[in-house]
């Protein structure tokens, strides 16, 4: 049975020497580094979703490339490992996909930076996620169960969020967080010269109400869940009628509190 093991490598992480040198700590963005911190990654959970029935999964949130990582993941023989990261930790994945080629395991990677670096992070990783990776997630892990994965993996065809699933919360395992997050969107409806999100992430798309707290069995939409907090964090989660009137109606009807922080 062919398995996919999910790694997200999350944190912040001062990488300018001058500042190093000067002592600098950032208090602020250490606080709100914490506060994403304790968010799941949707994007692999996502993923997670999209797997064939026949696959297994394991997902795996860590702060750095270690040895106990790596021998996690090479005792679990994965067919693929998928690994998600920023730019602050791109790094560390690459590390980790390196260590993971030298044990003859294949590694995809994907993100926002693998997207805008393609051939950087081809130099380390046997397959790059240009783009959204909803849209080809499925051709990948068939050509990775062949044995023939491809250098690149970029969509063809504009995102239709009507096909795609839940997060597979229930991945996050019995210490999984008392929060999680929802995307009711992608893209933005905007276009500043000085912000890469309309670039990145493509034009303003909704994602169907079926998807999170509007559904008729919340819990099991949460992977068995109890939700008790709800954050919004998206800056254009509310641009949207559909989705905005729908969550707040939810969560009244379930007699949830919503808090809306500044992180």
């Amino acid at each position: 049975m062919p398995h996919v093991a999910f790694v997200t490598l999350s944190g912040f992480r001062v990488r300018e020497q001058q500042l190093l040198e000067l002592g600098m700590q950032l208090p602020g963005l250490q606080q709100r580094a914490a506060a994403i911190g304790a968010l799941p990654a949707l994007g692999p959970l996502t993923l997670a979703g999209l797997t064939p029935e026949h696959w297994t999964c394991s997902y795996h949130a860590v702060p750095r490339c270690d040895d106990a990582l790596v021998e996690t993941l090479v005792g679990q023989r994965p067919t693929l490992v998928a690994v998600s990261a920023l730019t602050a930790s791109i790094e560390e994945a690459y590390e980790l996909c390196t260590r993971l080629r030298a044990e003859n395991i294949r590694a995809a990677i994907g993100g926002l930076h693998a997207s805008v670096h393609p051939s950087e992070a081809g130099a380390h990783a046997d397959a790059v996620v240009v783009g959204e990776g909803e849209l080809v997630w499925r051709r990948l892990l068939a050509n990775a169960e062949a044995d023939a994965l491809e250098p690149e993996y970029r969509p063809q065809s504009d995102a239709t969020f009507e096909s795609w699933p839940l997060p597979r919360f229930e991945l996050l395992g019995p210490d999984r967080p008392a929060r999680v997050t929802l995307q009711t969107q992608r893209g933005c409806p905007l276009g500043c010269e000085f912000c890469g999100a309309s670039r990145l992430l493509g034009p303003f798309r909704e994602k169907p109400r079926r998807d999170g707290l509007c559904r008729d069995r919340p819990r099991e939409s949460l992977g068995g869940m109890t939700l008790d907090w709800f954050a919004a964090l998206g800056e254009n989660w509310d641009f949207g009628e559909f989705w905005r009137d729908s969550v707040l109606a939810s969560l009244t009807w379930r007699s949830l509190g919503a808090r809306f922080p500044r992180l």
